[in-house]
């Protein structure tokens, strides 16, 4: 009698499992593939707003003083404000134009996104609604959003308890625009924001920080 030769069922059971194995694998990588460059994505994105942002913020500060005399009150301050019923810590300055005095401020605050309900971050440029003249108190106006420089995502571990994502500090040293000329004593802004990397928890990252000198106010 002849043997038969083929597949046993055995076999083909082994077959089909080591088959399936190798699937799962090949789906949990792409998925892992995948989740990383959605992150990636992010990250590119809050990297993009935060930089705009600041760029944007420092052209508008640079006008802090323009156009006062330097025996007016302070035109540059930083200062706890009212804004839609909380309290913000922001920057806030003067400057006179052809239309008269103009004040403006830079706040970062909470929001909520419209689309995935998550916390978020808005660093905004403020005007004052009235009163702006060049002895007025900047910290007692009624201040109100002018625009939004910079939308930035909230990680999910501070979604109960957000936390600002950029932060002003003024200092009177001896400096020049742009480090070029003769330094001499002006206020100085810095603008000092935190990474995507440093949102996500990596170590040994420094903040963004930008200084800006501005020479319009006298030291």
């Amino acid at each position: 009698m002849k043997r038969q030769t083929g597949l046993t069922l055995i076999s083909l059971m082994i077959g089909m499992l080591l088959s399936t194995m190798c699937i799962l694998a090949m789906l949990a990588l792409y998925r892992n593939l995948v989740q990383t460059a959605v992150v990636a994505t992010q990250d590119a994105n809050q990297d993009g707003q935060l930089a705009a942002g600041l760029l944007s913020a420092q052209l508008e500060v640079q006008s802090a003083g323009f156009g006062i005399d330097s025996s007016a009150a302070s035109n540059l301050e930083k200062s706890t404000i009212s804004l839609s019923g909380s309290s913000h810590s922001a920057l806030l300055w003067r400057y006179l134009d052809a239309s008269g005095y103009q004040c403006r401020g830079l706040v970062d605050r909470g929001a909520s996104d419209a689309n995935s309900g998550k916390a978020v971050r808005l660093l905004s440029l403020l005007q004052a609604d009235s009163g702006c003249s060049a002895s007025a108190n900047l910290a007692g106006l009624n201040w109100s959003v002018r625009q939004d420089l910079a939308k930035l995502l909230v990680p999910a571990a501070q979604q109960a308890a957000p936390q600002a994502v950029v932060t002003f500090s003024i200092a009177k040293v001896d400096c020049a625009p742009f480090g070029l000329g003769v330094a001499a004593s002006h206020p100085q802004v810095t603008l000092s924001a935190q990474s995507s990397a440093q949102l996500a928890g990596a170590s040994g990252v420094a903040p963004l920080s930008y200084s800006l000198c501005l020479t319009n106010i006298p030291g």
